[in-house]
């Protein structure tokens, strides 16, 4: 008689404890100063998606730890796949730091069997004890969801409930070796069904497999709570009738236009993209990354808010009142640094994939390899100049009619 998925897994697993209703606390900070991250997974991490957004939003949070990241995904990789190259595309680079995403290859789109769970608990073992050894930071996620809306045979393997059981053995093998871990297929899932539910037509996973735009910024913003990742700092807020503030103070008042000017050196904005606001509203993310402002003895109204001159949304009294997060999209140079991340990732790919490993073995290829190499630490001190903090930022929050 064939298993159930969930007689397997209790089976298979020591007893754990039961995933906390939600999401799971933010863990301790694990990212310090200078440190160089590889992040490391299957095709998921090899679109250079949500590595993009995790480094964006480090580099606005925490610009001073000057981190450096490297995305080593691999498309079809495994957690076997994944500890055959650990040396080749991980170690080369010396990380103090390594996040693994890792599974959805590994349950090979079928319900979970004991071969499949005992494959994949001998590959991630394998990859934390070497990393254990290296004295490396490790962060484990669990997989990711799929979407059984764009595959049926998905659904009719239960699929979703074979990464859940993938996730749970990266649990139990983080607690043994001592590393972080975080769970992002059951909020990530719980806000698909959420958003389906309003919605039959809502996709943010195009084949069922790999997310688009908006799924990358659903995961990131679970990723970085692993990581122990604040939300962004605010403005500030100010009482326009006492003239009292926290970060801002006013430096101009007229029947149309109200001037507000920053205290103190502001972080850069985390820049996403338009198309996906609704997802980054809907997802909590924009109230985890956008920049908040409140602003108190407001005239009855909406006011267009505009930050150094950039239009940064049409607000009501009521709203600004209570505090609103405005989304990074309002700064060009924040997009800068979202293109940088991307020039660089896309460099060092061609750095790794294009020429390192192909020409190995070529004499003179090492050269090439230096000069992509000095391109991409090029990159790194420009993205860091970029992200730096603000030295004055001015507010102008002007009455419509």
């Amino acid at each position: 008689m064939h298993k159930s998925s969930r007689q397997i897994l209790s089976a298979l697993l020591l007893p754990l404890t039961a995933f906390i209703a939600g999401r799971e606390a933010s863990a301790a900070p694990l990212l310090q100063a200078n440190d160089r991250v590889v992040i490391y997974g299957d095709s998921i991490t090899e679109q250079r998606l949500y590595s993009r957004y995790l480094q964006q939003y480090i580099d606005c949070r925490y610009p001073e730890l000057n981190v450096k990241f490297y995305n080593a995904g691999w498309g079809g990789d495994t957690a076997p796949g994944a500890l055959n190259r650990l040396e080749r595309d991980v170690l080369v680079q010396n990380p103090t730091v390594v996040t693994l995403f890792f599974g959805m290859n590994d349950g090979t789109y079928k319900p979970l069997t004991e071969e499949i769970a005992a494959r994949y608990r001998t590959g991630m073992d394998g990859l934390l004890a070497k990393l254990k050894e290296k004295g490396i930071r490790v962060l484990v996620f669990t997989p990711g969801c799929v979407d059984y809306d764009k595959q049926a045979k998905l659904r009719t393997a239960d699929y979703n409930a074979t990464l859940s059981a993938l996730g749970d053995i990266g649990k139990e093998l983080a607690a043994k070796y001592g590393f972080a871990f975080h769970d992002v297929i059951h909020p990530m899932l719980e806000f698909q069904t959420a958003q389906k539910a309003g919605d039959p037509a809502f996709s943010m996973i195009p084949d069922s497999v790999h997310p688009n735009p908006a799924g990358h910024l659903v995961m990131a913003h679970l990723m970085l709570e692993g990581l122990g990742a604040e939300p962004m700092p605010a403005l500030g807020k100010i009482d326009l009738a006492t003239g009292a503030g926290e970060g801002l103070k006013l430096a101009g008042k007229s029947e149309e236009v109200i001037t507000l000017e920053a205290t103190s050196p502001k972080n850069l904005p985390f820049w996403s993209d338009p198309n996906s606001a609704n997802v980054m509203r809907a997802s909590g993310f924009e109230a985890f990354a956008g920049t908040g402002l409140t602003v108190r003895g407001l005239t009855t109204g909406r006011y267009r808010v505009a930050i150094d001159g950039a239009p940064a949304g049409d607000y009501g009294a009521d709203q600004l009142e209570s505090g609103v997060s405005i989304p990074g999209s309002f700064s060009k140079t924040a997009k800068r640094l979202h293109d940088l991340i991307e020039a660089k990732e896309n460099n060092y790919f061609s750095a790794w994939r294009g020429v390192r490993l192909p020409l190995n073995d070529t004499p003179g290829s090492g050269v090439i390899v230096e000069k992509l190499m000095a391109a991409d630490d090029a990159f790194d001190t420009l993205i860091h100049e970029v992200s730096k903090p603000g030295a004055k930022t001015t507010i102008t929050l002007t009455a419509l009619k």
